[in-house]
């Protein structure tokens, strides 16, 4: 059973509770996001397995999980980038481009989260073939054009549809700006 801290606002520990009661009872807290990027500027997503507790079936922008109790941000996504996308860095591969507070409901399955989401970045120009990803959590691993994922305006209705709210509905459009402008700026 996957036990995480329960945090206050200052994201300071208070608690602990398992993964369900977390959701169920939309419990404050931590998670980590790593997106991965190639020197083509696309983005490595993955369409969630459809037996995923929160939304199955649906394509996601990037790696992450939930930071169990005494572990770190940054030790939970070096984990989740090895667990998920088989992708082994050290730490100072990683660029941490933000921590926020978020608050959303999993209309599929009426999940409710209260988080600090720390959202990472790494490069990764291997071939997506040669990555053993976890099959249990991963359906598949397909890189997208980020000025298509940073100006959701570019995506269809249709491809708005197969990814998690988060991306098509505009929630993390400051953090999509930001990550651009440091790739951009990696890049050159």
């Amino acid at each position: 059973m996957e036990i995480l801290d329960i945090v206050n606002e200052n994201d300071e520990v208070v608690g602990t509770a398992s993964r369900k009661e977390v959701h169920k009872k939309g419990l404050r807290h931590r998670q980590v996001h790593i997106m991965v990027y190639n020197d083509n500027q696309d983005i490595l997503c993955h369409m969630r397995h459809r037996n995923k507790d929160n939304y199955p079936g649906l394509i996601d922008i990037a790696a992450g999980g939930h930071v169990e109790t005494g572990m770190s941000y940054l030790e939970t996504a070096l984990k989740e980038l090895g667990e998920e996308y088989d992708i082994k860095l050290e730490e100072n591969d990683l660029i941490e481009v933000r921590k926020y507070y978020r608050s959303h409901i999993d209309k599929i399955t009426n999940s409710r989260f209260k988080l600090f989401d720390t959202v990472y970045l790494c490069k990764y120009n291997g071939r997506i073939e040669n990555l053993n990803y976890q099959k249990e959590e991963i359906e598949f691993l397909e890189w997208w054009s980020s000025d298509k994922l940073f100006n959701t305006e570019l995506l269809t209705e249709e491809e708005k549809q197969k990814f998690v709210p988060m991306v098509s509905n505009g929630e993390i459009e400051d953090v999509l700006k930001e990550i651009k402008k440091m790739i951009l700026n990696i890049k050159n």
